[in-house]
C-alpha cells in the first residue's frame, strides 16, 4: 500500500502546535514569528522548487486561496530544500538571539521531518548533508558565544 504524500501545510502546523506546548509566552511568540517567517519563505522560495506539473496545480490553489498555496501543494520533501535557505540570508535574522532560536527551531522541524518516511534523492540527501553540518556549526557558535 502506498501512503499519500505530505503537504508542508499541515505537517508545519502540527509540528508547530507540538513544538510550542508549554512553552512560556515569550517562546510561544517566538515560535509564531518564526513560523510565520517559515511560512514566506516556502511561498518565496517553493514555486522554483516545483514541478511544471505542481506549478499548475499551485496556480489553481492560488485562484481559490491565495495565502499559503504553496504549502498546501508542495511536499513534505520540498520543505528540507526549503529549509537551506531559510536558514541563511536573507531570511536568517540579524538578532543573534533570534538566530539561535532560528536555527533550534529548524533543527528540531528537520528531526521531524526525518522521522518521516521521505523520498531518497540526492536533492534531498545533500540538502539534508548541508543542513546538519551549517546547524551543527550554528548551534555550537551559538551557544559559546560566538
Amino acid at each position: 500500500m502506498t501512503s499519500r504524500p505530505v503537504a508542508i501545510d499541515p505537517f508545519l502546523a502540527a509540528f508547530v502546535s507540538a513544538y510550542a506546548r508549554g512553552r512560556p509566552a515569550p517562546e510561544l511568540a517566538r515560535t509564531a514569528y518564526l513560523d510565520a517567517l517559515l511560512r514566506r519563505c516556502v511561498e518565496e522560495t517553493g514555486p522554483s522548487l516545483l514541478c511544471s506539473d505542481c506549478r499548475t496545480l499551485l496556480e489553481l490553489e492560488r485562484v481559490f486561496d491565495p495565502a499559503g498555496a504553496c504549502a498546501r501543494v508542495m511536499r513534505l520533501e520540498c520543505l528540507v530544500i526549503v529549509l537551506v535557505h531559510f536558514i541563511h540570508q536573507p531570511w536568517l535574522r540579524s538578532d543573534p538571539l533570534v538566530q539561535i532560536a532560528q536555527w533550534s527551531f529548524v533543527d528540531h522541524l528537520l528531526a521531524a521531518v526525518e522521522a518521516t518516511p521521505l523520498p531518497a534523492t540526492k536533492d534531498i540527501s545533500d540538502a539534508l548533508k548541508s543542513l546538519h553540518s551549517h546547524l551543527d556549526r550554528a548551534l555550537r557558535r551559538g551557544r559559546n558565544g560566538r
